[in-house]
Order: C-alpha cells, then structure tokens, then sequence
C-alpha cells in the first residue's frame, strides 16, 4: 500500500502511489491526472501507456487496411498487364485473328505504351506495397513489446 510521504503530494491516478506533484504529468489523451512518471508513454509523448496503446492499434488498424487496398491495386494492375499482354501478342504473332476495328484502335496499334506504363505502374506499387507491409510489421512488433512495458529498476 502506498503511503504519504508528506502533505504536498500526489497519489497516481493508475498505481495509487504518491508522488511529487512536479514528477506527475497529464494525458493528452484520456486527460487522467496525476499520473507518475513510470505510467507515461516513451513513444507517444504526452500519452498514458493504456491511451499509446490504443493509438497504435487504431494506426495498426488504418495501415492494415492500406496494405489490403494496396493488394488489390496490385491485382488490378497485374490484370490490365496481362489484357495489353494478350492485345501485344495477338497483334504481333496472328495479326489476322483481331477483327479490323480493333486493329485499328491507336491503343491497340501502340500497344506497347499501356503495356510498359503498366509495369512501371506495378513496379513502383509494390514497392510502396512493401513498404507499407514493413510498416505494419514494426508497429505489430512495437505494440507487442513496447519500450515503456521494460522492466522498471525501483
């Protein structure tokens, strides 16, 4: 149980401790005060452990949801590559096959262009894909483990 050590201080809104009123803070989050010094966030400046928490799987949840739309970017682009693909191929091994409105379209007559426009389109998505999926990666292993959760030295 905690005890008062003399009439200025403070008992932690979490722990219950006593504390001097100059090494107490209050969360910008939740607004609970006071709070010790032990309780505050490494990471999130000005936030309880509990509200830091909460605000990196709010951003875990957001970046997760980016990975998944980012993915299915990618299916997309990964089809319109294999549409100029198909258009690239029949136009230069079996001219004859496409019909004669078709062979005369500009995109089908250039159809290179869409093709390359694709897969630098792929290339540069992925790799923002891959950086997203770091991302979620680092904040997962953070939210785990967090610094301010390290055993404390009393």
């Amino acid at each position: 149980m905690a005890t008062r050590t003399d009439a200025q201080s403070v008992q932690c809104a979490e722990c219950g401790q006593y504390i001097d009123p100059f090494k107490s803070f209050v969360c910008k989050s939740c607004r609970r005060k006071p709070l010790c010094l032990e309780h505050r966030d490494r990471g999130m400046r000005g936030m309880c452990q509990k509200c830091a928490n909460r605000e990196r799987r709010k951003q875990l949840h957001d970046l997760q949801a980016g990975v998944k739309s980012m993915k299915a970017f990618l299916r997309f682009i990964e089809f319109l590559f294999l549409v100029f693909a198909v258009l690239f191929s029949t136009q230069r091994f079996v001219p004859d096959a496409l019909p004669e409105y078709i062979a005369q379209n500009p995109i089908v007559k250039y159809i290179y262009v869409p093709g390359i426009l694709c897969m630098v389109g792929l290339v540069v998505v992925y790799f923002i894909y891959l950086s997203q999926k770091k991302a979620v990666n680092d904040l997962e292993a953070e939210i785990s483990m967090p610094a301010s959760f390290a055993p404390r030295i009393r």
